[in-house]
């Protein structure tokens, strides 16, 4: 097991540009199976839906892409590059998400996840997702060299978790 210190500096945060494409690429297959394929990405670059955490220094520590319209939100991904992984990355890049979906008026944010990510809900839980349903056999299986007819592959799909979290709204005031 791994001990990791909390951040002793600050986070920026601001979008990546599309010269930053490899280093999200491989900053999300260092941290998990299964990623962005580089054409969504750069679409995500392309439309601002990609925040990105930097160091004072300007390294990438972590990412989150989000997408919204009207007044929801849904978090596609969010990946904390392996250095810097139980560090707070991800708890800061939520907050930084929620506050700026808030001044946008956004009420809800919603994701969904793997069933056997633990981890992952594990953190959303922690950071105030409720589930709000599932997607039964959603994913394909993780692993599939062991399975050897199409109904073991069906069987073995996995299912998606939906999760909510709600959002305070702001309500100016005249006062």
């Amino acid at each position: 097991m791994s001990i990791h210190t909390p951040l002793a500096y600050g986070i920026e945060f601001y979008a990546p540009s599309l010269d930053d494409l490899p280093l999200l690429l491989a900053i999300e297959e260092a941290a998990h199976l299964g990623g962005w394929r580089q054409h969504a990405l750069a679409e995500a670059l392309q439309q601002h839906q990609i925040t990105g955490a930097y160091t004072q220094d300007g390294d990438l520590m972590g990412f989150i892409v989000v997408r919204s319209i009207l007044d929801e939100a849904e978090l596609l991904e969010i990946v904390v590059d392996t250095p810097y992984q139980g560090r707070g990355v991800a708890h800061a890049l939520i907050a930084h998400c929620t506050q700026a979906l808030q001044m946008a008026a956004v009420t809800s944010l919603f994701l969904e996840v793997r069933a056997s990510n633990h981890k992952a809900l594990h953190f959303y839980q922690s950071v105030g997702f409720a589930e709000t349903g599932r997607r039964k056999g959603y994913y394909p299986p993780l692993h599939i060299e062991h399975l050897r007819t199409l109904k073991e592959a069906m069987e073995a799909r996995e299912d998606a978790i939906l999760m909510r979290l709600d959002l305070p709204t702001h309500i100016a005031s005249d006062v």
